[in-house]
């Protein structure tokens, strides 16, 4: 390692953050000399990008807009590719936010997953970090990372059972995990997303049956697994934590608050929006017996708007007691119900009232300084393919505002 490489780091963890305007050609080059690009052993190329230096203001914005595409620092400052369930985790200082895509490489179409990074969840404070790329097609999605309370170990986990392992850091090499075969063969995995607690991990998914080649929404059937110590593969003894049928539900989540151990997932509904739905519970294995209720939406629910106008993927809780619902909207995959001009992600206050989770849209919000026991919400606008501002059309050479 260069003088300049830990001149850099040296002054980065004193405080220069904020005010390292004069070690910016420095400290760029010191990255800059250090991206990396690794094929390994399972044939995944690993590479990863340093954004540049200094640190701007907006990187520690709180400010959350609605409504506009993101875009990632870094990279070409490209719009942030998390779609498809890509979760948040806070690791240490940061929050890292996984997404995946994909692109032909060689004339083959291989997966990607892309890590973000961000000190205070502003939608303009997020800076590309690192992207994995795996040569053996998989369609990665659901993706989130988390480290081992005690190897310190950095995993990926994606639906599918594709499992991503780091033993020296995030910047480093991600190696993908070979877990023994599905023991439930023709039954394909739906949304996935993992709970940790503790040293222990469980894979949460929704699957339903294949064997005729299409989903079934009827045998749509919720399973939670809990992974070995090592988080490689579902435990060898002792796998399967709980198992119910749960028709027309979709990408489950799994919290816990205060006591109670909250089930989330969207109703099936294709690429549109869809209600959002939740069953409570004390123990996890007491979930497989609760009632569904509907996640009250401010303002509620409608046939053209629903959960915010976005399929749920996510509750954060990002401090105690403030909480923000996460949805994901789909301009690239239906075009006739999304408009690309109003983003892929949406983020939006939540608040727990008497054990029933309540979501208060809001176009613009600081969720630093949001009072979230106010009930404050702003109104919904319809702009004809999904949400959105008022849109402006023209008709009969008149100028309206389509609401």
């Amino acid at each position: 390692m260069s003088w300049m490489n830990i001149l850099c780091g040296l002054f980065l963890f004193f405080g220069g953050i904020r005010t390292g305007h004069m070690f910016k050609s420095c400290c760029s080059a010191a990255v800059s000399n250090n991206n990396i690009s690794i094929v390994d052993s399972n044939n995944s190329i690993h590479s990863s990008v340093e954004s540049s230096f200094p640190r701007k203001d907006y990187l520690f914005s709180t400010n959350i807009v609605n409504d506009e595409q993101w875009y990632a620092r870094g990279k070409n400052n490209e719009t942030i590719e998390a779609n498809y369930g890509g979760k948040i985790t806070q690791l240490g200082r940061y929050w890292y936010w996984v997404g995946t895509g994909s692109k032909l490489l060689n004339g083959t179409e291989i997966d990607i997953v892309n890590i973000y990074r961000s000190v205070s969840l502003g939608s303009n404070s997020w800076e590309y970090m690192t992207s994995i790329y795996n040569k053996t097609k998989r369609n990665l999605r659901n993706c989130q990372i988390n480290q081992h309370p005690t190897k310190k170990s950095h995993h990926i986990f994606c639906k599918n059972r594709s499992y991503f392992v780091s033993v020296d850091g995030i910047l480093g090499n991600f190696r993908l995990l070979s877990p023994n075969p599905t023991p439930l063969k023709g039954w394909g995995f739906g949304g996935t997303s993992f709970f940790q607690q503790g040293n222990s991990i469980y894979e949460v998914v929704s699957r339903c049956d294949k064997s005729r080649g299409k989903c079934e929404m009827k045998s749509r059937t919720l399973y939670v697994y809990l992974l070995n110590d090592e988080w490689t593969d579902y435990h060898s003894t002792r796998p399967l934590v709980i198992r119910f049928s749960w028709p027309r539900r979709e990408s489950p989540f799994i919290i816990k608050h205060g006591e109670w151990y909250f089930l989330i997932a969207s109703e099936t509904a294709g690429w549109k929006q869809s209600r959002t739905w939740y069953r409570r519970a004390k123990s996890l294995q007491a979930l497989a017996n609760s009632t569904d209720t509907e996640v009250v939406m401010h303002p509620g629910n409608t046939q053209s708007i629903k959960s915010m106008g976005s399929q749920f993927r996510f509750f954060l809780e990002i401090v105690p007691n403030k909480w923000i619902f996460v949805g994901n909207r789909y301009p690239e995959d239906d075009k006739d119900h999304w408009d690309i001009r109003y983003g892929a992600y949406v983020m939006t206050p939540l608040q727990f009232v008497s054990g029933v989770p309540h979501v208060y849209w809001k176009r613009q919000f600081d969720w630093d300084a949001y009072n979230y026991s106010s009930a404050d919400y702003d109104v919904h606008y319809h702009g004809g393919r999904g949400h959105s501002p008022p849109k402006l059309q023209r008709e009969n050479d008149n100028l309206q505002i389509m609401r």
